[in-house]
């Protein structure tokens, strides 16, 4: 069982990196590859199979 405090604390802690990185102008967020391909009805290409130099 999770703690409550333990949750609440790790919320706190999501909610203030957000609102450092917001601050800061520095807000990067990092979506992956399955939700690229969701949008695309599996069409996005892997980032295994790109190639950098084409």
């Amino acid at each position: 069982m999770v703690d409550i405090e333990e949750d609440i604390r790790l919320k706190e802690t999501e909610i203030l990196e957000i609102a450092t990185s917001l601050v800061g102008g520095a807000l990067t967020l990092f979506i992956g590859t399955g939700f690229s391909k969701h949008m695309t009805n599996d069409r996005a290409p892997s980032w295994s199979k790109m190639d950098p130099m084409e």
